[in-house]
């Protein structure tokens, strides 16, 4: 049996996928979704020291110190995360994931209900 004869066809061409984004819209999104990622972390730090304060573990001073800068640091940065949502929203050309605008704006928002919640329960 001998071998057939194929023909070998010419490998294709890739092109690389090139964004419809400017870069202006790139750097508009990275920023947005490290600062969505801070406001994320400064709120989990908050309430990881609230909840040990109000646990009574611990009582010192300069742990309350600490939450209550993470509770200012999320509270700025949520500004800037809010900010920065509707700016995405006007520069980009394909808006974002529904999902990833939902995590932002209740990013954005949640610092406020934990300054209530911190003014309304403050640890002993």
């Amino acid at each position: 049996m001998g071998k057939k004869n194929k023909k070998k066809s010419a490998p294709e061409k890739v092109r690389p996928n090139r964004s419809i984004e400017s870069k202006t819209s790139t750097a508009a999104t990275v920023m947005w979704m490290l600062c969505t990622l801070l406001a994320t972390a400064t709120e989990i730090m908050f309430l990881i020291t609230w909840a040990v304060l109000l646990a009574g573990w611990v009582n010192m001073p300069l742990l309350k110190a600490f939450g209550a800068m993470m509770l200012l640091a999320s509270l700025v940065v949520g500004l800037f995360c809010l900010g920065l949502t509707f700016m995405v929203y006007r520069v980009r050309e394909e808006k974002p994931p529904g999902l990833v605008v939902g995590w932002s704006v209740i990013a954005g928002l949640a610092p406020f209900v934990l300054f209530v919640l911190a003014d309304r329960f403050p640890p002993p």
